[in-house]
């Protein structure tokens, strides 16, 4: 789907439906793991040595071959809560993207907090670089985050980063 990650493990994670699958570069072989009904999208980030699922349904560390949810949203919604992109912010802390808003979720206290709501965009690109968090919107340009302060940058002429899908570094 949207999401794949390599962790230092040497494992490439992906999902496809409501599976997660990893596939060793060391044996070359795959291993499924069932995400839950109505999970169709994981998104992965490692965060405190634990690998980290989001999806439609909740969010929690993969824990035996299994999602432990630390957060479960309130009404499961495969068009709201599937998440675009998913970055660790700060030790603890992670940034989750997708068309309900842009989401912080602490795993130390298990709360999941606000940090921007886009009426009619979908958030689909997180890019962090230094103390910046580069946020793209399909719709709505682009934002800057720093210091829990979010400011949109400006457009270009013809309006192309209006939609933006991913963040590539180029010096």
């Amino acid at each position: 789907n949207n999401f794949i990650l390599t962790t230092p493990d040497s494992l490439l994670w992906y999902s496809y439906g409501d599976s997660i699958y990893s596939w060793s570069y060391r044996t070359h072989s795959t291993t499924a793991i069932l995400a839950g009904a109505g999970a169709i999208t994981n998104g992965f980030a490692l965060s405190g040595g634990r690998l980290y699922i989001s999806n439609a349904i909740g969010i929690g560390p993969l824990a035996r071959d299994r999602i432990d949810y630390e957060y479960r949203y309130p009404v499961p919604d495969i068009n709201s809560n599937v998440p675009f992109s998913m970055i660790e912010l700060s030790p603890g802390e992670l940034a989750i993207a997708g068309c309900n808003g842009l989401f912080r979720f602490d795993t130390r206290n298990k709360k999941l907090d606000t940090l921007l709501r886009i009426p009619d965009a979908c958030i689909r690109a997180l890019w962090k670089y230094k103390d910046f968090l580069f946020i793209g919107t399909y719709g709505r340009g682009i934002f800057l985050w720093q210091n829990d302060s979010i400011r949109p940058i400006p457009l270009d002429r013809n309006g192309y980063l209006r939609y933006a899908h991913c963040f590539i570094p180029d010096d």
